[in-house]
């Protein structure tokens, strides 16, 4: 008889079909780029390119765009990690932008997009 897996581990394997879901509702795969603000226009990551998509943990390096004090827009490289994999579907994103206003960026993934976590 098979065992349950252990907590915290996938209950089936992803692959390449695993997936997050941008603002308009679409599953997407290993994205180059992804709207953080659902349209508000608060920051974007671009320039995406992952590592271990579909494993327990994938991340990208690229660009987070984001409004400045200033009233101006700035790009800032970034560490984009993925994780909570649940059915098939990452359940957190967390950007590490360390010369951004924002250094540290979490948010929870839904189908309805990304959302700032607290």
């Amino acid at each position: 008889m098979p065992s349950a897996p252990a907590p915290g581990t996938p209950s089936e394997p992803a692959g390449a079909l695993a997936a997050i879901y941008g603002c308009e509702g679409r599953p997407l795969t290993a994205p180059k780029s992804l709207d953080l603000g659902c349209g508000k226009g608060s920051a974007q990551l671009d320039g995406l390119v992952w590592t271990d998509w579909g494993g327990l943990s994938p991340t990208a390096k690229g660009r987070l765009w984001e409004q400045n004090a200033a009233g101006g827009v700035s790009a800032s490289p970034a560490t984009v990690t993925l994780g909570g994999l649940s059915g098939g579907d990452y359940t957190t994103l967390r950007v590490n932008a360390p010369k951004a206003e924002r250094a540290n960026l979490e948010f929870t993934l839904g189908r309805s997009g990304p959302a700032p976590k607290g």
